[in-house]
């Protein structure tokens, strides 16, 4: 049995003391939590995988070796901040810091072959994040005819393995030649590293870091007598991605920029040739910045007057679009990417996908 506490504690301080006209608000909090994440099927014991011996029904040990003392991850997080409001809550900001570190978390690790398994689940690793949450809301405009609120979200983490029992190893996208995440004790786990001339004892080099340097949302609401306009723009600063598919493109010479000639510090080779001569000697040429600046969402809509319906129902047309405006340097359809899906110690891996689709909805919507 595993226990895994949490408790919470808000002071409202504007409620204790006077603090002025213009502060409506002042809330200090902070909260300890824990939670548990228990190994995956097959984690505990070893499975014994089915098979056909002279056309009967037999069973072989699994290549997997299971470990009957294998326990949970715990994850425990400690948050502090505040919420402030001013000038009758027209300005609100809200600040959060948390420190959440995971223990024993769970590895498929390998093993020597002469222990008759291939790979073995242990609790080898912890983790710690760190990060900030910062928002600010405001609405500059308040009117009997038009409305406006804005809300601005920044965010950062910092990643790194605290502790690693087991050897430094490379993991997820297609090997160190072309650019691959590191495992390392006392560095990040989604640092980028590849081969380099210019490379440390374990012949590799750090390229970059998945991580994003922050990120920024900017949501707002205009509301002019029955007509709205929302809007959200996303701005990602930072983060690496393994681009593979300007590999595959320079191979057949489709790459929008092979002509160009800005990547050779010489001038003499195109920049494809350039990024092909770099194939086997280092990985640099497929990592590049992943930042973007994304229209993520816009709407607008417009609410018939109610007396139309002699104020039995409210009807609203509309009309929005997602992913119409993105704005970056990377050299594909677009940086938000990942070949293996959500996964975390695999992502920001790009292998040929398709172009990010653009879609626009037309809404009705009718209450009575």
């Amino acid at each position: 049995m595993y226990y895994y506490p949490k408790a919470s504690l808000a002071l409202n301080i504007h409620e204790m003391t006077s603090l002025g006209s213009d502060i409506n608000q002042l809330k200090l909090r902070g909260a300890f939590g824990q939670s548990g994440n228990f190994g995956v099927f097959g984690a505990t014991y070893t499975a014994l995988n089915p098979l056909i011996i002279d056309g009967g029904t037999g069973s072989a040990v699994g290549l997997i070796s299971g470990n009957t003392s294998i326990g949970p991850e715990k994850q425990t997080e400690i948050e502090a901040g505040f919420d402030l409001g001013l000038f009758e809550n027209k300005i609100g900001l809200e600040f959060t810091y948390y420190i959440k570190n995971i223990k024993d978390l769970i590895l498929l690790i390998d093993v020597p072959g002469s222990s008759g398994f291939s790979d073995a689940w242990r609790n080898a690793a912890d983790l710690s994040n760190k990060g900030v949450e910062i928002a600010l809301d405001a609405s500059p405009v308040r009117g009997r005819t038009f409305n406006w609120n804005s809300r601005l979200s920044f965010w950062l983490n910092r990643a790194e393995v605290t502790r690693l029992a087991v050897p430094a190893y490379n993991d997820g996208a297609f090997g160190a030649t072309l650019g691959t995440y590191r495992i390392e004790e006392g560095k990040s786990p989604t640092q980028l590293v590849g081969v380099d001339p210019d490379a440390d004892a374990n012949g590799l080099r750090v390229f970059g870091n998945a991580e994003p340097d922050f990120q920024l949302a900017f949501n707002n609401a205009l509301k002019y007598n029955n007509w709205e306009l929302n809007f959200l723009l996303h701005w990602k600063a930072g983060g690496e991605n393994i681009n593979l598919s300007t590999l595959l493109s320079d191979i057949f010479g489709t790459s929008p920029d092979y002509d160009k000639t800005n990547l050779d510090p010489e001038g003499k080779l195109s920049n494809g040739a350039y990024r092909l001569g770099q194939l086997g000697s280092s990985a640099g040429a497929w990592i590049e910045d992943a930042s973007y600046l994304r229209l993520r969402e816009v709407g607008l809509n417009y609410h018939l007057p109610a007396s139309w319906f002699k104020d039995k129902a409210r009807i609203r047309l509309g009309v929005s679009a997602r992913n119409l405006i993105n704005v970056f340097s990377y050299n594909s359809y677009d940086p938000e990417v990942s070949n293996f899906g959500n996964n975390a110690i695999s992502s920001n891996v790009e292998v040929t996908p398709f172009p990010s689709a653009k879609s626009f909805f037309f809404t009705l919507n009718a209450s009575f």
